[in-house]
C-alpha cells in the first residue's frame, strides 16, 4: 500500500562513499543535478539506464609496504561506523572500469507521471488531497524513472 519499488540511482561523479557512509541524511539534493523533470533525485526502474550515470571507480590502490611486524595494510576507503561496509571497508578497491551504483527501495508514496518538465522544483499539488504528489515520475531512456525533490 505504499508503493515501494526497486530501483536504480547513479552517483556520477561522486563517490557513492559520501551517501552510504552517511547516516544522517544518505541522498541529499546538494547533489542533485537538473535533469528531464527538473532538479531532484532520480532512481530508474532499469540497471540499464542508470549504468550511464554510474561512478567509475578509483582503480584498485597498491598494498602499503609491509613491515616485518605486520602483514596487514588498509585501503584508502574506511567506515568507522560500518554503515553499509563488511569489514570497516567500502569496497575492495576498484578495477578499472568498474562502475558503481545503487540498488535501493525507493518509498514511492503518491506519485503522478508527467511529461517532461525541466522548470521542476517541487512535485506538483493532488488536486484529491491539496497535498503535493510524494514523487514525479516518467519514461526516459527506455525506463520508467520516479524524482524525489526533498528526503524526509
Amino acid at each position: 500500500s505504499h508503493n515501494e519499488r526497486s530501483v536504480w540511482h547513479g552517483t556520477s561523479t561522486l563517490d557513492p562513499v559520501v551517501i552510504y557512509n552517511d547516516p544522517m541524511d544518505g541522498f541529499m539534493m546538494q547533489f542533485a543535478a537538473a535533469g528531464f523533470w527538473g532538479r531532484g533525485i532520480y532512481f530508474a526502474d532499469k540497471g540499464e539506464y542508470s549504468h550511464s550515470y554510474a561512478y567509475h571507480s578509483p582503480p584498485a590502490p597498491a598494498p602499503a609496504a609491509v613491515s616485518s611486524s605486520t602483514s596487514s595494510w588498509s585501503w584508502p576507503f574506511h567506515n568507522p561506523t560500518g554503515f553499509g561496509a563488511t569489514s570497516g571497508r567500502e569496497r575492495a578497491g576498484g578495477v578499472r572500469g568498474e562502475r558503481e551504483m545503487f540498488l535501493a527501495k525507493l518509498l514511492v508514496g503518491n506519485s503522478v507521471e508527467l511529461s517532461i518538465d525541466r522548470s521542476m522544483a517541487v512535485p506538483p499539488i493532488n488536486p484529491n488531497t491539496g497535498h503535493k504528489y510524494n514523487t514525479v515520475t516518467g519514461v526516459t531512456g527506455g525506463s520508467q524513472v520516479w524524482i524525489v525533490y526533498g528526503t524526509f
